[in-house]
């Protein structure tokens, strides 16, 4: 052990000599940087000589000015002993710290024995007379006596010297080797510094998280740092009320005390808490489905559209009679509002991965990881039902739609239309027709981005300077989209086309009385056989939905090619070329690929059928001169007649020739009715395009089918010349035409009868019958009339 100038061998200033044991002594020294206690040799008095100069120790002394302590910039001038200041360990010296206990110089030199112990120090009388780390005292020799403990502390403090500048100056060695000081200065051998200890846990009797091994190789130490004991107590408790705390106090602060053969470190880290999974049979319902009559209010019916969080309400104005569309979601308080919004920004922040590839559960499950990782990382405690909660709004934020997310969960919506700001939300039901919902954007900002975000996922750009945008939805929806108040005074504006995402089948349409068993398998024969159609009607009244569900009665292996503005068709044939329009890269129109384009692409691709989503261009005339060179053609037209199809084709910007229109073999029109008050759609008119007359230019035509609104029946008329063509193309009879509608009739009856509805079941099943007929009828007729 090195020698300290000044200080007589066997002196024990600043340290507690023990007679417990075999004469051992224990060093004590109390901070708040705990460290390791270090035990003497056995029988080695506790002792620091003098004979070795303090060049070589890392400190701050007078005789060392290169590195100058604490004490060096508290000292004062030298004053008699019983008058000295003391500044206190570790602050620099404020008024507080220079209080003075003037004790009476006999009690100087044997110890006040008036002293008893306290748990962090003695008190003398009812004052405190020393306590961790404010200590007070009235000489230096004074203020170390307190320290010392054991049947000899007297005798070990009458071993104290009487020379304070040597006392002094070990003080200030003692605190430079076991605290940084004020300046935070640099460790002065390059090596690895003591892991930091937070102040305020207790780390008596613990292990270092460095092997003792290692200390031999350090630089040498005064003392070193696995030979001190720490007592250390809370900051925030007052110095003359400390206690220790128990060990439950500190689980409950979110640290393990039961590891006894760790580390304190390891001791010391935070325990992880099991997360509990939301269960609806366990925490109950996130949302409240009960409902608080009102006046004039009377609730129609409650379904649920994303369960367990979200839920339809239907509510009836008994006064206005109008319906409302209650959207029924778990309610969040403003905290938990708060702690949504924080989270959500730090997921812009830090979450950045590729969904593409993805399906929506894969998606989901990294963000709702993502999200937990975040709350655990922050220490926020948080009950499943609030957890679950706040991850439903994540989900809704970043891969749903948002506000409206339950809207599009609902499949008896049709059409979803924002006006603007601070204007409810209206859709299309059903059953209950348009109808205003209890939703409604109240932030402009908010509505920007929402439209801004629907735009980017369409895999297009919205902007001030092209605020007008039409795009195709990830499931296939169709929106309309308006950014800010350039264009529309109310703000931003979207309406929403909702398509399902499985296409409309030829069995839904004769389960909504769209189409009759035979008029159906009429267009089955006509399609199969290569005659061209266009459907016809308003709008919604289901013109690009009959379109897609006839497409499936083309052959399985026919080369097939789809033209659109918007995404609409969705067709399960393996050769299918699916094109789309695509919008120029300036505003000279570089770049453009409108439907004329796409359909001189297409007529170079040997296509047996062209389906075009709808018609009101100069494509037009392509189309017309597709047909006319022997191309199976089908699309749709705004238009109500047979009359109107002629006059919209014939006039600009279609301008397609009237010599040109007898091309055309099938114009079906659609319409949207009510009957018995409910609005529906139904095929209105079949009629044949034959010819045009030679003397009159009028196109000779032929009613095959027609809807009757009074009884709600499509009836078939009695004469078609498409049977008649298909007759003489196949060397049919009139019993042969009549059997083969009989038996298709019976098979797209048999598929409604036993519920077969998805368009991959009812596509497989009519191209199983376009290859056997005969086994798909026998199977179909044992089943059928076995059932009747």
């Amino acid at each position: 052990m090195q020698e300290t100038k000044g200080i007589p061998q066997g002196s024990q200033t600043g340290m507690a000599a023990s007679t417990e044991g075999k004469g051992s002594a224990t060093p004590v020294l109390q901070d708040e940087h705990p460290v390791t206690p270090w035990q003497p040799d056995e029988g080695s008095p506790v002792s620091i000589p003098d004979s070795q100069p303090h060049d070589q120790f890392p400190i701050k002394t007078k005789n060392n000015p290169e590195r100058r302590g604490i004490f060096s910039y508290l000292r004062r001038k030298k004053k008699p002993a019983s008058e000295k200041k003391i500044p206190l360990i570790g602050d620099e010296g404020t008024s507080d710290r220079e209080e003075i206990y003037h004790l009476p110089q006999e009690e100087k030199k044997s110890g006040p024995a008036s002293l008893k112990e306290v748990p962090y120090g003695y008190e003398r009388d009812s004052e405190p007379y020393a306590t961790h780390p404010v200590i007070k005292s009235g000489t230096i020799r004074d203020r170390f006596f307190p320290f010392f403990s054991g049947p000899n502390r007297e005798t070990a403090h009458n071993d104290i010297p009487e020379d304070n500048d040597s006392l002094e100056e070990l003080v200030e060695e003692l605190f430079a080797s076991t605290h940084e000081d004020g300046e935070k200065r640099d460790h002065p051998y390059d090596t690895e510094p003591l892991p930091y200890r937070s102040p305020g846990f207790e780390g008596d009797k613990q292990p270092l998280p460095i092997d003792r091994e290692d200390l031999h190789h350090k630089p040498p130490h005064p003392i070193p740092l696995q030979d001190v004991v720490i007592t250390t107590a809370s900051p925030t408790i007052a110095a003359g009320n400390r206690t220790e705390p128990s060990v439950k106090q500190r689980e409950d602060a979110g640290f393990d005390a039961s590891k006894k053969n760790t580390s304190i470190l390891q001791r010391l880290s935070p325990k992880k808490r099991l997360r509990e999974d939301y269960d609806p049979a366990i925490h109950g319902s996130l949302v409240d489905l009960g409902f608080i009559p009102t006046a004039g209010i009377e609730e129609v019916e409650t379904y649920p559209v994303h369960p367990p969080y979200a839920y339809i309400r239907i509510l009836y104005d008994v006064i206005s009679h109008e319906y409302t569309y209650q959207v029924i979601e778990p309610p969040i308080t403003k905290g938990e509002e708060e702690l949504y919004t924080e989270i959500k920004h730090r997921l812009f922040e830090s979450l950045d991965i590729s969904t593409r590839g993805l399906s929506r559960e894969e998606t989901q499950s990294l963000l709702r990881e993502a999200s937990r990782k975040i709350i655990e990382d922050y220490d926020i405690h948080l009950s499943p039902v609030e957890e679950e909660k706040i991850l439903y709004r994540m989900d809704c934020e970043f891969i749903g739609d948002g506000l409206i997310d339950a809207i599009m969960h609902d499949p008896f919506i049709e059409d979803i239309s924002c006006d603007g700001l601070n204007t409810p939300i209206f859709v299309y039901h059903t059953r209950y027709e348009s109808m205003k919902t209890t939703l409604c954007y109240t932030d402009s900002a908010d509505l920007d981005s929402f439209v801004t975000k629907l735009a980017q996922r369409a895999g297009k750009y919205i902007s001030i300077a092209e605020p007008i945008l039409d795009a195709t939805m990830s499931d296939g929806s169709r929106i309309q989209m308006t950014l800010g108040t350039e264009v529309t005074a109310h703000g931003s504006t979207f309406t929403i086309r909702k398509f399902r995402e499985e296409p409309i089948t030829p069995t839904d349409l004769i389960e909504w009385k769209t189409f009759s068993p035979l008029s159906i398998a009429f267009l089955w024969l006509a399609v199969e056989s290569g005659k061209s159609c266009l459907f016809a009607g308003g709008t919604a009244s289901g013109k690009t939905t009959s379109l897609n569900a006839i497409s499936l009665f083309m052959p399985p292996l026919a080369k097939i090619i789809t033209l659109e503005d918007t995404r609409e068709l969705k067709l399960p044939h393996a050769n299918w070329i699916p094109s789309v329009t695509r919008d120029s890269f300036d505003t000279g129109g570089r770049g453009e690929i409108d439907l004329y384009e796409l359909l001189r692409a297409a007529l170079r691709q040997r296509p047996e059928y062209l389906l075009v989503g709808e018609v009101r261009g100069r494509e037009a005339l392509t189309l017309f001169q597709a047909m006319s060179t022997g191309h199976i053609t089908y699309s749709t037209i705004h238009a109500d007649s047979v009359a109107s199809v002629v006059h919209r084709l014939e006039n600009p910007p279609m301008n397609v020739p009237r010599n040109m229109l007898s091309a055309l073999n099938l114009v079906s029109i659609q319409v949207q009715a009510r009957v018995g008050g409910q609005r529906i759609r139904r095929n209105k008119q079949i009629i044949e395009i034959l010819d045009i007359d030679p003397r009159t230019n009028e196109l000779i035509t032929n009613e095959v089918f027609r809807w009757k609104p009074s009884t709600d029946e499509i009836s078939y008329l009695g004469k078609s010349y498409i049977l008649e063509d298909i007759m003489e193309e196949r060397g049919w009879d009139d019993t042969r035409i009549q059997e083969e509608l009989k038996r298709r009739q019976e098979v797209l009856e048999w598929m409604r009868i036993r519920k077969i509805r998805h368009y991959h079941e009812v596509s497989a099943i009519l191209m199983d019958y376009f290859r056997n007929p005969d086994d798909v009828i026998i199977r179909v007729r044992k089943e059928l009339y076995e059932q009747l």
